[in-house]
């Protein structure tokens, strides 16, 4: 009997003994995928800083041209959320705000946006469905067409954004005198505009000059007022 009992305590003491799993992995450690970076967009031809030029927008404006040809809109710009009433249509829609370049910005909505071009001329906000650029340095970036031209001594680039990825496509452009003009052969585009200081402009969107007021309501009585005015 005490044999017996011997034997089954020595088995029991062997069978209880963990196995050893020193550098062998768990099924979690196996099964987790290699973790590779994603590599880097490229980044933008050109210097911006879109928190300063946000900062300009902010507050309660009467805008013209910029929802689309003849709209007259009231807009409160907080941060980077933008109110926008359509005069005309008596609509009102939240929307996001992006600067996308430094003459360019969208507006989102859901899963759609509207791109827009502006210049400050100081405090002189100019802004709408024109073509707009800036100088910096030596360098001309244009937001013309649905892209940007860019051009310094190394020549003409057209850039196009390709889901938030700048992509370089074909594209010519030049400045003489004041007037610069570019071309880009992908999408049958031809333009210019006039350069104003240290900005450039098309003439509609130099003439499109929102009025910033006290208040949205203020901007909603004004841009309702120039909706219903006779031409």
């Amino acid at each position: 009997m005490m044999r017996t009992t011997f034997l089954l305590v020595a088995c029991l003491a062997a069978c209880s003994k963990p196995k050893d799993t020193k550098d062998k992995p768990t099924p979690t450690e196996a099964a987790k995928p290699t973790e590779v970076a994603a590599p880097a967009a490229p980044a933008a031809p050109w210097q911006l800083d879109p928190a300063a030029i946000a900062a300009k927008l902010q507050g309660a404006w009467v805008v013209k041209d910029a929802g689309w040809l003849g709209s007259v809109e009231a807009w409160e710009v907080s941060g980077d959320k933008v109110k926008v009433w359509d005069a005309k249509k008596q609509t009102e829609t939240v929307e996001r705000l992006t600067i996308d370049a430094p003459c360019q910005y969208s507006l989102h909505e859901g899963s759609s946006s509207t791109t827009g071009h502006f210049v400050l001329e100081g405090d002189t906000l100019h802004l709408g469905l024109g073509d707009a650029g800036v100088k910096q340095g030596d360098k001309i970036i244009a937001c013309m067409s649905n892209g940007v031209f860019v051009q310094d001594a190394g020549g003409c680039k057209f850039y196009l954004d390709a889901f938030g990825k700048w992509e370089e496509k074909a594209g010519t452009c030049g400045l003489t005198g004041d007037k610069f003009k570019a071309s880009n052969t992908d999408f049958h585009f031809d333009g210019e505009m006039v350069l104003h200081g240290s900005v450039l402009a098309s003439d509609q969107l130099w003439n499109g000059k929102p009025v910033k007021v006290a208040s949205y309501d203020e901007a909603k009585a004004k841009a309702t007022a120039a909706a219903q005015a006779k031409p």
